[in-house]
């Protein structure tokens, strides 16, 4: 993978360097050719004991696992690799395998499960002294309880594992977490507070891996717009597209497409937004990814509500509500609903505009939200 498997922990497992073919030029093919004996060499290792060997093959391969959405693959070896760790008493291949599931967790958007992956994680982290690996623990921790609504302990959590990182000297880890931790910031409305972290995080991970610069681009285009610079953000969105197809990554494809119908959006371009959201929902369903989904149901509601079409705006944002509540992302949840009540006060609904605007109330006052300061009339004109 370009870029490297800097965010992943390696085992003392003995490696055979005699002889070995040149590296694939495409790993992602490659991967699709030998992904089910991969797979194998997992049970193979689990069943013969090599613990050490076990959990580092499926340590390499989460990014292979995640880029081919083969949740299902990713979470078999996952536990195989775990019974084995555990049955060895192999304490740092278990903490890695259950940091591993509380990612996993965090794709599938089971926040809990990811959760109490990551609290025995973390703990046994800290029991054997390995700085790195919690180092990688505490950023995913950190973005589940963002998720979940604790932002401020989602902060410490950020900043703690900065703080373990400066004695790691880890580039690759540091823009992962300066990238999260922007992410969230931007989320919250903490936008100045975000944007020397997103800025750090684009500059340090110039040469590194090329996916997740496209995320720090994503999110420096998301600050951009709510900081009303839309050309920066139009610049920001159409580089990271540059990089997703020159990947052939649809999820990364589909984010940038999203963010560029936002900003069509913003600048009423109805037709053209329209459009890009489209192809993003498009090239996100074979994903199956449900807050990208969710995301840009909210926008294309919007976009019908503003083009006077409640009726059409209605069915996106009761689907895209229904998605956030599915997967408990209260922040989200409250913007749909609150998008919601707008397009029941046009279509003449007022008691139903009513009773979402209470729920998207709620939603926001549950996790400390900005946009529960503004919530008691309409404000359809803020974009999602």
């Amino acid at each position: 993978m370009s870029g490297g498997d800097f965010a992943t922990l390696h085992s003392d497992a003995p490696r055979w360097t005699a002889g070995l073919p040149d590296l694939p030029a495409d790993p992602l093919a490659w991967y699709d050719l030998e992904r089910l004996n991969l797979m194998t060499a997992v049970h193979q290792a689990a069943a013969a004991g090599l613990d050490e060997l076990c959990w580092d093959l499926v340590a390499s391969g989460y990014t292979l696992f995640l880029t081919r959405g083969h949740n299902d693959d990713w979470e078999e070896t996952l536990r195989a690799a775990l019974a084995c760790t555990r049955l060895a008493g192999n304490a740092r291949g278990t903490a890695t395998m259950l940091m591993g599931l509380g990612l996993l967790g965090t794709y599938r958007h089971d926040y809990a499960g990811a959760a109490e992956a990551l609290e025995e994680s973390m703990r046994l982290f800290r029991e054997i002294g390995e700085r790195q690996g919690l180092m990688y623990a505490l950023g995913v921790a950190a973005h589940v309880d963002g998720m979940l609504g604790r932002y401020d302990h989602a902060v410490a959590l950020h900043e703690e594992a900065l703080e373990v990182h400066r004695a790691s000297g880890d580039l690759g880890a540091e823009v992962l977490l300066l990238r999260s931790l922007g992410q969230l910031l931007v989320e919250i409305g903490r936008l100045e507070h975000a944007r020397p972290h997103l800025e750090r995080a684009l500059l340090a991970g110039r040469d590194g891996d090329r996916r997740v610069h496209a995320e720090v681009l994503y999110w420096l285009g998301q600050l951009h717009l709510a900081a009303a610079e839309v050309g920066p953000a139009e610049s920001a969105f159409k580089d990271m597209l540059a990089i997703a197809e020159d990947l052939a990554d649809p999820r990364e494809e589909a984010e940038a497409r999203y963010g560029l119908g936002l900003v069509r959006l913003n600048t009423g371009a109805l037709g053209a937004a329209a459009g890009l959201f489209r192809q993003a929902l498009a090239l996100n369903r074979p994903l199956g990814e449900p807050l990208t989904e969710g995301r840009i149901r909210t926008a294309l509601g919007i976009l019908h509500c503003r083009n006077g079409q409640p009726r059409q705006a209605i069915g996106h944002l009761t689907e895209a509500a229904g998605i956030f509540d599915a997967i408990g992302i209260p922040l989200w949840s409250g913007r749909a609903y609150r998008a919601l009540a707008d397009a029941r006060e046009a279509h003449g609904d007022r008691t139903a505009a009513d009773a979402a605007r209470k729920r998207a109330l709620t939603l926001f006052t549950s996790v400390g939200a900005p946009e529960a300061a503004d919530i008691a009339g309409p404000d359809a004109d803020r974009p999602p």
